[in-house]
């Protein structure tokens, strides 16, 4: 009840003589954990609200591996993300929101034990629309609207070294 699981599976094909897919699919049994109290409640209003998850998250991903010639090759993806979190468990402190991210790299190989990899990706997360019951208020009832994007760029160098 304290940790969540993690089941994950994929598998690689290699297409000759220079394209390789591969797909992934995970499943995080996060539905029956503890998520702890709604950070708002509880550092606004002092009180106490458990976060409840309605349904597992999962995730699914695709990514193809283009090598055109020797030393150089190209990859681009995509991870689809699934959450299932009650509204509970949301805030403008902390929250979950299903998402979309899609990435492209490169890989240069200037010699036989050095590789030169760079990379590109771009999250977006579907808006999230939560509706709060709040004494304070006059209304008491409102809503807001959490979503967010997310742009990541890496640069590395791998170094085979000899045994």
């Amino acid at each position: 009840e304290e940790l969540p699981a993690l089941f994950a599976c994929g598998t690689g094909f290699r297409l000759p003589p220079k394209v390789e897919l591969q797909f992934s699919y995970n499943l995080h049994v996060d539905k029956g954990a503890r998520q702890g109290n709604n950070f708002r409640d509880l550092y606004v209003y002092d009180r106490l609200r458990k976060r409840y998850i309605d349904r597992n998250t999962t995730e699914l991903a695709l990514g193809v591996e283009y090598a055109p010639v020797a030393r150089w090759s190209f990859s681009f993806g995509g991870l689809l993300t699934q959450t299932g979190v009650h509204s509970s468990y949301q805030s403008d402190f902390s929250f979950a929101a299903p998402s979309v991210t899609l990435a492209g790299g490169l890989r240069w190989q200037p010699s036989e034990g050095v590789a030169i990899d760079a990379g590109y990706n771009h999250t977006l997360f579907r808006n999230q629309q939560v509706v709060f019951n709040d004494p304070d208020l006059f209304a008491g009832k409102y809503s807001e609207s959490y979503g967010r994007r997310s742009l990541g760029f890496a640069v590395g160098v791998t170094l085979h070294l000899p045994d």
